[in-house]
């Protein structure tokens, strides 16, 4: 079991850009499922069922050609900050965008009802920063306490560095290097 749970970050690191791919498809698609239920009031139409299994690979070809367009799976998570989201955000309004498009314009793609992908995006755009995030802090904190190692951190003054002075700081107080700002 151990050998387990050391081999698997090694392969995570190893394939980040497919496994980033499939995070962002298995959001997608836990979102779209629980857009359709939260739509329909936690009770799930046969019809929809069908409509579900239809539109779903349509939607997963464009959100993940678009993360693909925006870069959305090459950045390193552990670094994920603002401009990142705003990447996202943007990925999954234009892939919303371009479903409705083509599904107006071609009636073979399947026509979700539009409150359901309007639900999806809202929460393909949570859970996908939400893994993102939630990477971010564990990686951190697994970082600080190797880190720490109890040994004492000195006390440090920064003044008058600006913006570069500020990310000095949080660089400091996100990585173990003995000081404390």
């Amino acid at each position: 079991m151990t050998s387990l749970l050391d081999s698997a970050p090694r392969f995570a690191h190893a394939n980040r850009r497919r496994v980033a791919v499939f995070v962002y498809a298995a959001a997608t698609t836990g979102a779209l499922a629980l857009a359709f239920l939260l739509r329909f009031e936690l009770s799930w139409p046969a019809d929809q069922v069908a409509l579900f299994w239809a539109g779903l690979p349509w939607l997963l070809a464009i959100r993940t050609g678009f993360a693909l367009l925006f870069r959305i799976t090459s950045g390193r998570w552990r670094f994920v900050g603002v401009s990142d989201i705003s990447r996202l955000m943007l990925a999954v309004t234009a892939g919303t965008a371009l479903y409705f498009i083509l599904a107006w314009l071609f009636p073979v793609l399947p026509r979700l009802p539009r409150s359901v992908l309007l639900i999806e995006a809202v929460l393909t755009l949570c859970a996908v920063a939400g893994v993102w995030i939630g990477y971010r802090l564990a990686f951190e904190r697994i970082q600080h306490a190797r880190g720490s190692g109890g040994a004492r951190r000195r006390r440090v003054l920064l003044v008058g560095a600006g913006e570069g002075g500020q990310m000095l700081a949080r660089e400091m107080q996100r990585t173990p290097i003995g000081m404390v700002p």
